[in-house]
């Protein structure tokens, strides 16, 4: 001990128990803590504004169309295109079109019908009265009507004229949850 330091001296005894203090050396040892604390809420959660980011886009390589069948103009040899939900139940008050156009000016279109087939109405001899709720019908690119289709049987094979077609849907505000649509398949074929 120095002279510049004062000393003080105290008796055990007279330090209050609560103060008394002790010069050792910290230890090792971690200290004695309380477990932490976590905090219980007993209100009720509460839910988060909305945001306000914009909506999500869907990128696709086709492009927009309000038609509700995903219908348009189709350049290619082959496909096949459906009723929405096909084989199950179509929506009522929709009309689609889709549009095929051969690439080769030589070439004709022909159109088969899957087994699954059923739009409301009735087939009948005078095609006024035919298929006057739901129907496909097949118009050939010179204009002309090829068939106009309803009811449960799947009609024969449809071959156009030209190189190019539109097919067209109706379906009008009576649901009927027979009722399955359509599956078309198309592919050219020579002269």
């Amino acid at each position: 001990i120095t002279a510049s330091m004062p000393v003080l001296y105290f008796s055990v005894d007279e330090v209050p128990i609560n103060t008394r203090t002790t010069t050792q050396p910290p230890t090792t040892q971690p200290p004695t803590t309380q477990p932490p604390t976590t905090q219980t809420t007993t209100q009720p959660p509460t839910t988060q504004p909305p945001t306000t980011q914009p909506p999500t886009t869907q990128t696709t390589t086709q492009p927009p169309t309000t038609d509700p069948c995903g219908g348009g103009v189709l350049t290619v040899s082959s496909g096949n295109f459906t009723t929405p939900n096909w084989p199950e139940t179509y929506p009522i008050n929709i009309d689609c079109e889709w549009t095929i156009r051969l690439p080769d000016s030589n070439k004709r279109i022909r159109f088969t019908f899957d087994p699954v087939f059923g739009l409301a109405g009735k087939m009948n001899s005078d095609p006024a009265q035919s298929c006057t709720k739901d129907y496909v019908k097949i118009v050939d690119g010179s204009g002309v009507e090829l068939g106009k289709f309803c009811h449960t049987t799947a009609p024969s094979p449809v071959t156009t004229s030209t190189n190019s077609a539109r097919v067209v849907l109706h379906a009008g505000p009576k649901h009927n949850p027979k009722r399955k649509g359509f599956k078309i398949t198309f592919q050219s074929v020579d002269l």
